[in-house]
């Protein structure tokens, strides 16, 4: 899927009420959490009129990989804080 249909996707969503959005650290190797958080900024959607979650990958459940994880999925998506955190 390419950045501009994603972009479209989320810009409806968000037109018609939906406020939550998942995605995972897997889908396409980060690419999921990038174009999300950019179609965010760029639709002008503030941080609170949405609920983000995302997914850590099960195998890696170490302390160090869990921060990792969830530093990278911040810095992908452009946020501070993420809602929901999960195990894929």
């Amino acid at each position: 899927m390419s950045y501009e249909a994603a972009k479209a996707i989320i810009a409806r969503a968000h037109s018609v009420g939906v406020n939550f959005i998942n995605t995972a650290v897997v889908y396409r190797r980060g690419l999921s959490e990038d174009f999300i958080g950019r179609a965010l900024r760029e639709l002008k959607i503030q941080r609170d009129e949405v609920v983000i979650a995302t997914k850590i990958p099960g195998d890696f459940l170490s302390p160090d990989d869990v921060f990792k994880a969830v530093d990278g999925s911040l810095r992908r998506l452009g946020v501070s804080t993420i809602d929901l955190l999960q195990l894929h």
